[in-house]
Order: structure tokens, then C-alpha cells, then sequence
């Protein structure tokens, strides 16, 4: 299906010094995507090799592992939904490529906010990291997309390639 939900990925602890770091940082710039994240705070380095995330990995890429990026999102009340994309390399042949071919790329996303419908959840197509085409443009809804939510503590590893996307936060409160 493109996507796995790792319990326990974050403990209590560790979601509280990531929501300090996180909500420090944004004071510092206000912008939405918080680029270079491990530029700006020695205290999210533990997520290069957490262990619950990185065993995973290691069991689906092996040990040839490369950081492509670690950015960090902060979405406000109001904030409206994204387009669906993917983040992986582009451009593929229209014709695809065997699979394998490509890199391997696994997004992992920590959420130190609760995730529900009201929130904003991430919205993935399951299988679409298949689909030797881009995501259509806009926001048209797929018939099998899901809305993955989550709880402070979990991570969402899903496939660079998997048609995604940040539904709209219609709550009162940030997530991040």
C-alpha cells in the first residue's frame, strides 16, 4: 500500500523537546516549512537514527541509507490543503521504469500534534507510488485516498512516491 503507522516511534519525552524545538524555531522565522531542520537545533539530531524508524528503514532499503532532507512543517488554524504531489526525483519516463529502478526514498513524518479530520490529517492514494505518472493537478478526491490520523508518539513512513497530501486544518490549534 505505499505507507506503514510506527507506534511508539517518539516517547513522551522526546515529543516534549521536539514540540519546544519546533515551536522555538517557528517563533524564529514564521514560515510554514522550516528547512535545514538540523541546522537549526542540536536537539533534533536523534531522529537521524531513531531506533523504532531507522530498524524499518533498514529492513526496507538496507544499509545504503542517505538523508535527502529534514524539513518541518507548522500548519496553522486555516491553513488550507495542499495539491497532491510526490517528492520523489523527477522527471521518470512517461513509458515507467521496472520496479526497483528507481532510488528508494521513504518520507517518515513525526506528528507532535494529534491528528484528526479537524486537525488536518495527511491524505494518501495507497499503491499510487506505482503509477508511472504525476499526481493529477489540484485536489480531485480518488475513490480508495485515505486519511491517515495519528497520535503525538507515531510516525507515518510512506514511499517518496505515493500520491500525498496535508488536508486543510479547520481546527483552533498548530500542528505540527
Amino acid at each position: 500500500c505505499g505507507y506503514l503507522i510506527v507506534q511508539s516511534a517518539l516517547t513522551d519525552l522526546q515529543i516534549e523537546i521536539l514540540r519546544k524545538s519546533i515551536d522555538e524555531t517557528y517563533a524564529s522565522n514564521k514560515e510554514e516549512f522550516i528547512h535545514q531542520l538540523l541546522e537549526k537545533d542540536d536537539r533534533f539530531a536523534f531522529l537521524l537514527d531513531n531506533p523504532p524508524v531507522l530498524c524499518r528503514m533498514k529492513a526496507i532499503l538496507g544499509n545504503a541509507i542517505q538523508l535527502h532532507s529534514a524539513t518541518a512543517r507548522v500548519t496553522e488554524p486555516g491553513a488550507s490543503e495542499q495539491d497532491w504531489h510526490r517528492d520523489g526525483p523527477w522527471p521518470v519516463d512517461p513509458t515507467g521504469t521496472p520496479l526497483g529502478s528507481a532510488p528508494g526514498q521513504i518520507n517518515c513524518a513525526y506528528y507532535l500534534d494529534e491528528l484528526t479530520c479537524k486537525v488536518g490529517p495527511i491524505a494518501v492514494v495507497p499503491g499510487s507510488q506505482h503509477a508511472p505518472f504525476r499526481p493529477p493537478k489540484g485536489r480531485p478526491e480518488f475513490p480508495d485516498e485515505l486519511r491517515l490520523l495519528s497520535k503525538p508518539g507515531q510516525a507515518v513512513m510512506f514511499n517518496g512516491w505515493l500520491y500525498h497530501r496535508s488536508l486543510a486544518n479547520l481546527s483552533q490549534h498548530r500542528r505540527r
